[in-house]
Order: C-alpha cells, then sequence, then structure tokens
C-alpha cells in the first residue's frame, strides 16, 4: 500500500499538474483552471510526472496513460507527498479500477465536460487510504487501452 502521511493538507487550489496522453483532452481544461487562477502544469505520460521535482495542490489525471496507470501513480505522487488531493478526469475504466481511484479522489467523465473540474479541484479531501498496486489482469487491461488510445491518437494527427 501507499503511504498517504507524507500527502500535505489539501488547502487552496493554486497549483496542478495534469497529465494525459492526449493533450488536446486537456486543452479546454487548461484554459477553464486558468480562468480560475489555478497555475497548470502539464504532462503526456506517468514518467514524465514522476521526474518532476516540484509539489503541486492537486493532480488531474487520466485513470488510463499510455505508460501506466495514472491511478498508480496518483498513489506514488500523494505518498511522496508531491500532490495533496487527486481528481481523475477519464474516459472510463474497469469498475474495480474506478473503486480503487475513488479512494484517492473523485472521478469525473470527460463525456460530462470539464465544468465540475474546478469544483472537484477545491474540493476534493485528503486520501484517507491509499491501494496496493493493480492486480495483474488491470496492468493487461491498461496495456490494451493505452494501444488503442495511440492508435486512435496517430489517426488524428494525420
Amino acid at each position: 500500500m501507499f503511504n498517504v502521511s507524507k500527502a500535505p493538507e489539501p488547502g487552496p487550489v493554486r497549483r496542478v499538474l495534469m497529465v494525459d496522453s492526449i493533450e488536446c483532452d486537456l486543452r479546454a481544461v487548461r484554459w477553464l483552471l486558468l480562468d480560475a487562477g489555478i497555475e497548470t502544469t502539464y504532462v503526456g505520460t506517468a514518467s514524465s510526472a514522476r521526474n518532476i521535482d516540484e509539489k503541486f495542490d492537486a493532480l488531474l489525471t487520466e485513470a488510463v496513460l499510455d505508460d501506466g496507470s495514472g491511478i498508480d501513480l496518483a498513489g506514488e505522487l500523494i505518498a511522496d507527498g508531491k500532490v495533496s488531493r487527486v481528481v481523475f478526469y477519464t474516459e472510463g475504466t474497469l469498475p474495480d479500477a474506478l473503486r480503487e481511484a475513488r479512494r484517492l479522489g473523485p472521478v469525473l467523465f470527460k463525456k460530462d465536460g470539464p465544468l465540475g473540474l474546478v469544483h472537484a479541484l477545491e474540493t476534493a479531501p485528503k486520501p484517507k487510504s491509499a491501494f496496493p498496486p493493480p492486480e495483474e489482469g488491470h496492468a493487461r487491461y491498461f496495456e490494451q487501452i493505452a494501444s488503442g488510445i495511440k492508435h486512435a491518437a496517430s489517426g488524428l494527427r494525420h
């Protein structure tokens, strides 16, 4: 399990780390947050997020990233004290994975639009517990989803 005791107590949201494999999914979100006075930093992979040596008030992430699980990433960043709260902004995933995500923070679906994100970021509580790494079946599922996302994204770029 990830130790969440290092996560700072949530305060006002001023800085948000946004992680999503498809940047265009977060363009409108970034403008919405900037309009609310929230500074954003965007990265496209879990590994890039892990390499950032800064602290943020919140993490806004997709549950499934090209290089792994946004849920695992959230647990790690909380345990490392790099974020104090998490909001998942996702296309959707397995029910078990969503259950794990909800243990860390609110889950909002992209199909519903970004209007509830500022409120979710400001009101998300500090996680009370974290979860063990996903089982082997989840990892295979995330790999399949990531492969489909890469394939779909490559078609959009042409």
